[in-house]
This record gives structure tokens, sequence and C-alpha cells, in this order.
């Protein structure tokens, strides 16, 4: 059952207080538990035809009278306008590193709008805390985007738990604080694994369901990939690599009508966990530091979730191959980093 079937549930169920009926004699009743799988649209009819009945029920509905009908259909009001402006009624999204910053936003906004959302993560503990935060409608799954198997097995329950796949969000990734020509093997190879090769994997495997309902994939990648940090230069490398990953993947996927577009944040509050110097990939990013876009202020992770919803939605039905930077105009051009003033100041 879908959330805006489940709100209307509970709504109508507050609503009739027993099991009961209202329209014209003779309409034939059709319960709740059988509208529960409905779109938004049948929805919109069965509440304006009248009929309200408690779910699971078999005996004959009884009778509102015609103020309560209008009562009832008049508390409803609110109920349809959500379902009619949810961006995401009825979706189903797969966030990968959705535990934390970007991807827990990114999923608690997808909930906000209407979809049902999966969400992985290597931390066992925190996809307990973060599902148990996001509430009904979300589900982790332990899955760790470096492991190919783990990431096949993770698109698979996804899908199953699901019902399908309508929306994939490539966002766990890793970095290492350092200059490229200091970083070591391992490191490389780490971040490599997650940043790129697990976010093909993902596409990989989450196409066939996408293809099938005409979804889309959004790859989170960063303004490092587009003008590069010597700081963290391997990761602004992969960052790069995705960029690309994500034009190749739209041309992949236009003739099944997936989409596939790339978002690139800036530097945005929470900062990523597993950002940290060689053999401390754990340490996470710090805000210290950060200068000022010219839109006055350091990004926040609904800045992000906001922009994914958009890429998810019907809106962006024609848009596919995109790169859309959400950085305040930071990468507008070089002196505006130059001579921007340290957050805080």
């Amino acid at each position: 059952m879908g959330p805006a079937a489940r709100l209307a549930r509970l709504t109508l169920e507050s609503l009739a207080g027993r099991k009961r009926a209202c329209g014209p004699p003779g309409l034939a009743a059709d319960r709740l538990g059988g509208a529960q799988r409905a779109s938004s649209g049948r929805l919109a009819w069965f509440v304006t035809s009248g009929m309200i009945d408690r779910a699971g029920t078999t005996s004959q509905p009884t009778r509102l009278s015609k103020g309560e009908c209008a009562a009832a259909r008049s508390g409803l009001t609110g109920l349809l306008d959500w379902v009619a402006m949810s961006k995401l009624a009825e979706k189903r999204a797969l966030v990968t590193g959705g535990t934390t910053g970007l991807g827990l936003a990114i999923a608690e906004r997808f909930l906000a709008e209407g979809a049902q959302v999966v969400i992985t993560g290597r931390d066992h503990e925190l996809g307990g805390r973060a599902e148990q935060a996001l509430g009904p409608g979300a589900w982790f799954i332990a899955a760790d985007a470096a492991d190919p198997d783990a990431v096949a097995s993770s698109v698979s329950a996804a899908a199953d738990h699901l019902g399908g796949l309508d929306v994939l969000v490539n966002n766990a990734g890793v970095g290492v604080t350092a200059r490229l020509i200091e970083t070591p093997l391992a490191d490389y190879d780490r971040v490599m694994s997650v940043n790129v090769r697990g976010c093909l994997l993902y596409a990989q495997h989450a196409y066939p369901y996408l293809a099938r309902r005409r979804g889309c994939m959004i790859h989170i990648a960063s303004d490092a990939g587009i003008w590069g940090e010597q700081a963290i230069g391997l990761y602004s490398v992969t960052k790069a690599a995705v960029v690309m990953l994500g034009k190749m993947l739209a041309l992949d996927g236009g003739p099944d009508g997936v989409r596939s577009n790339v978002l690139c944040p800036g530097d945005i509050w929470p900062g990523m966990r597993h950002m940290g110097p060689p053999g401390d990939p754990d340490h996470g990013e710090e805000s210290g530091g950060w200068l000022l876009p010219p839109i006055g202020r350091v990004g926040q992770a609904r800045d992000v979730a906001a922009a994914a919803v958009f890429y998810a939605s019907e809106d962006a039905e024609f848009i596919t191959g995109t790169t859309l930077l959400v950085d305040g105009g930071m990468t507008a051009g070089y002196l505006q980093r130059e001579h921007s003033p340290q957050a805080g100041n």
C-alpha cells in the first residue's frame, strides 16, 4: 500500500469512526481494503463517491447522513490536495549511502513527497537509527557499495520489498584528503571501488527495474568533479568520472525511457562522513574554513534534496544527461572563491 492510500485509510477511519458508508441508495460499497492499491485518481473518485468503510470489513456498511458525508468530504480536501501536490506520490526509490548526510536528507524529502524509500549503508547501527528516524515507508538494507555481491543483492531486495523501482539515487561515496600524487594505492582502490565502480554496478543492476517503469537515475557527484580540488585530488577524479558516467547512462537509457542526471553539490553541511586522511576513512569532513559562496551561506543538505526531488519528478521527464551544480554560485568564477569571506567571519 502506497503512502497516499495509507494516509487515506487513516483519515477515512478517523472520520468514519465505525464501519459506515454514504452515498445514493443502491450504490455498491467499495471497501477501503480494496482501494488500498488504487491510484490517487481512483482515491479521489472513492472519496467523492461517498463510500467510507473500515479496511478489511466484510459486513454491509451502514450509511452516513448527508451532513456527515459533506463533513467527511470537506475533511478530506486537504488529503486530496496533498495527493495532487506530492511530486513523488507512489514512486519507489533506492538511495545508496542513505544513513547519514545527503543520502538521509534525500530519503527524508522523498518520503515527504509521497515516495517509498529503501536506504543502504555499511553500518548496521546507523542504518537502524536512520530507518527509525525516517519512519513508515522507509527500509534499511546493509550493503557496501564496494562489494559487487552486496550491490546486486541490495538492489534485488529493494525491488522485491517495494514492488519495483522508479528512482535510483547513487549517493554512496568516500574520499581521502590528500594530494593525488601522495595518495596511497590502498586508498585509491577503496575510493575508486565505491565512487565509480559502485555507482556503475548499482546502475547496471537497477536498470532492468527502472526500464520497466521508465524510471530515472540520479548520481551524486560534486563541484570537485567540475573544477577539481587539489586537497582532495582523487575524490575530484572520481566525481569527474561520475559526471561522465551519468551522461553515458543517459545515452544508454534513452530508448527505454530511463533518464540519468547528475547533481554536483558544493560545500554542504553536514559534510561527508567518509572523508579523511589516508588510512582514516571515517574521520569525517569538517566545516571549518569553508568559503561562503555568492549566495551568502553554506549549503544545507535540504538544498540538494530539493534538487533530487525535481530530477525524480515528472517535471523533469524531458531532462536527461544533464549536470546540475548545487553550490550557491561558487563555481561561477574563480574570483568569487579567491575573494569570498570565510564562513563564520
